[in-house]
């Protein structure tokens, strides 16, 4: 399903796109298995995220940097749902796109989180993560001027999750501006990964208790 038409103001893409699909432990047929959607914060936990679990899960991971008003967004996401049957989607977007505007993003987001509720019997949404200044100068880190702008996301995205009733997952709140989790002013350091895998993880095992 497209989210918008190929004519729409919303196809405005970075110099570099990409995206990422893994299907971990991919010929086992007898766990349940967990999506993780999100961008580049989920590529760099995922597979250690998979690693913790999967003496119960196999955790799958899709990354991609299209922003979830693009016309192909949904298409590509369902080139990997309709390999592998998933018990829990856990669903981020919010880190790329900033050249369009951000009213056009909540009923994007809606529009996807409709789709995949109907895919998987647990849906959930996770936070998307702070941007800091970087280097970091004189010891003291701050935001980058973008963060109001993913907190703006993260704020209409937790007000479609309460709506739908889903859980939600924050990764905003831990990672903040704490200098040594972050390897630049967006991507985690080990340190930074660690703690969302370890974040991650919980919530995981938490959606099954």
């Amino acid at each position: 399903m497209s989210m918008q038409s190929p004519n729409s103001k919303t196809l405005i893409r970075e110099s570099h796109e990409w995206i990422t699909m893994r299907w971990l432990n991919e010929s086992d047929t007898t766990l349940p298995r967990v999506l993780l959607v999100g961008d580049s914060i989920v590529a760099g936990h995922a597979v250690s995220v998979h690693e913790q679990l999967k003496e119960n899960y196999c955790v799958d991971c899709f990354a991609t940097a299209k922003h979830v008003t693009d016309v192909e967004y949904m298409s590509d996401l369902e080139f990997m749902l309709k390999r592998k049957n998933y018990e829990l989607i856990v669903f981020n977007n919010g880190l790329h796109g900033f050249g369009i505007d951000d009213e056009l993003y909540a009923p994007a987001l809606r529009e996807v989180l409709l789709i995949l509720k109907n895919r998987a019997p647990r849906l959930a949404w996770r936070t998307s993560t702070p941007m800091i200044k970087w280097p970091v100068e004189n010891g003291k880190s701050e935001f980058q001027e973008r963060t109001s702008r993913v907190l703006r996301r993260n704020a209409d995205a937790l007000a479609i999750a309460n709506e739908m009733g889903l859980p939600v997952l924050d990764l905003y709140t831990p990672m903040g501006d704490r200098a040594e989790l972050y390897c630049d002013g967006v991507h985690c350091s080990d340190a930074g990964r660690d703690l969302q895998v370890q974040l991650v993880s919980k919530f995981i095992l938490q959606q099954f208790a």
